[in-house]
């Protein structure tokens, strides 16, 4: 009984932790320019064009944030990285009165905080693969 009790709360548990990082409601459209396609198809694959555009950040804190994604197992091809920084970094800079500064160096490089994780291909999305998942695929 209580096994079965373990699996079910493992179940729903990493049901909801995959849905929590499932991208959700399209969210504000992308600016048109030259790498919106690109953004579109690689960014909005984990995330949602709202949390793209929602983001206001210096060219300094996209490529950061672009190695932090590759850092986490997103693949940016060296050719197409300074063109999606540059769409990132023209069309969501910060606002004049912003209030967001660059966030202070540690004396780390940014992917060494951050775990790399290879990106499966399941069913012809791309998937991060989660450990409680997995685990809770485990026999008892």
């Amino acid at each position: 009984m209580f096994e079965r009790l373990f699996l079910a709360i493992v179940l729903l548990a990493s049901i909801a932790l995959a849905y929590a990082q499932a991208p959700t409601a399209p969210g504000k459209p992308l600016p048109p320019g030259p790498m919106q396609a690109k953004v579109k198809a690689d960014c909005t694959q984990c995330h949602d064009a709202g949390r793209i555009s929602e983001q206001h950040l210096t060219r300094q804190q996209w490529s950061d944030e672009l190695t932090k994604m590759e850092g986490l197992g997103a693949v940016i091809p060296d050719g197409d990285r300074d063109g999606i920084l540059n769409y990132l970094a023209k069309n969501f800079r910060p606002t004049k009165g912003s209030t967001k500064t660059a966030p202070k160096k540690s004396g780390s490089t940014p992917t060494s905080s951050y775990p790399t994780t290879a990106i499966q291909q399941v069913e012809g999305r791309s998937v991060i693969p989660s450990p409680v998942v997995s685990a809770s695929l485990a026999p008892l």
